[in-house]
């Protein structure tokens, strides 16, 4: 949590961690917060979004710069709600937010969108089993969240998609749409940091996508990976490697030559929910009997997955 303490103690907040930033915190509530001007030093949506909305608390205008632009769904969430949020995106693929406090946040109605990240893993399952057709009903399209879509397709992945319109009845919510996967030959693709950025949560089941592509895919600057609920580069590259795919790591790069054959075997998810529901996909077109060891991690992101993966079997 020492990003987020960093920006959250400028602006005049008392949050204590542990010597390394992680919890347990004690947290002061009821004190006057300073707007600040801050550079993100990772690009990190769950960091630029705890200086947003602390600085709706705050006097006059806060400043939040990236060097990567990263998701933008708590712009849009308090834009629909009548904050005045404003976003400048620069040439080289950085950007700006800034927010004036205090701020007003007004009641509306909103249906939330199907998780984008939690339909990758139903396609990538379609692209690479060879005989699959799937739908995947009302995913959330965000512009800053759709990498993963957008990278199968460059993979070769053929995938369908049907807008049906906004979460949010405010003309600055969620666009959503219908995505339908089928079988696919996929081939290998280049990833460069930020690209790698803007599908950070959706790397490990596209590496293992990678692992059914002909060809070397390159997966670069994935180091923020090594910062999630585990160290994802690490479980990536030994899970899939047991599973025995060629797969392998060069400081934050990540390298996967496919096609490769998948053999059923005991893998363990690190108790990371993203590794879990990745190596269950695995499963699904490997050789013999798959066990992943900490599966019900997946309860963090997706606690239907089994259900859905069983009756999609059947």
């Amino acid at each position: 949590m020492a990003r987020v303490i960093a920006p959250l103690s400028a602006m005049g907040a008392r949050v204590e961690g542990a010597r390394d930033g992680r919890p347990p915190l004690v947290v002061a509530g009821r004190r006057r917060l300073q707007p600040i001007d801050w550079q993100t030093p990772v690009p990190s949506a769950q960091v630029k979004s705890a200086i947003l909305l602390a600085a709706m608390s705050a006097t006059g205008t806060t400043t939040v710069r990236e060097s990567v632009a990263t998701r933008d769904h708590t712009e849009r969430m308090l834009q629909a709600r009548g904050v005045a949020v404003r976003t400048t995106s620069a040439a080289d693929g950085g950007a700006m937010v800034q927010i004036d406090g205090p701020a007003t946040v007004l009641p509306v109605e909103e249906r939330v969108p199907g998780d984008p990240s939690a339909a990758a893993f139903w396609l990538v399952a379609a692209a690479i089993h060879p005989d699959a057709d799937l739908l995947v009903r009302r995913v959330g399209v965000n512009p800053t969240r759709r990498a993963a879509v957008d990278f199968l397709r460059l993979m070769g992945a053929a995938i369908d998609e049907r807008p049906i319109g906004e979460a949010s009845p405010a003309g600055v919510g969620e666009p959503v749409a219908d995505l339908r996967a089928r079988s696919s030959d996929l081939r290998a693709i280049q990833l460069m940091p930020a690209d790698t950025a803007r599908a950070i949560d959706e790397v490990p089941i596209l590496c293992l996508a990678a692992t059914q592509a002909r060809g070397r895919t390159v997966i670069r600057g994935a180091g923020e990976l090594r910062h999630k609920e585990s160290d994802r580069i690490a479980g990536i590259v030994a899970g899939l490697s047991t599973l025995g795919a060629r797969i392998s790591v060069d400081g934050d790069d990540i390298t996967i030559d496919g096609p490769t054959g998948l053999r059923g075997t005991v893998v363990d998810s690190l108790n990371d929910h993203r590794l879990a529901l990745t190596f269950a996909i695995a499963g699904l077109v490997a050789e013999g009997a798959t066990t992943v060891l900490g599966a019900d991690s997946v309860d963090i992101s997706y606690p239907t997955f089994f259900a859905d993966l069983e009756r999609i079997r059947s």
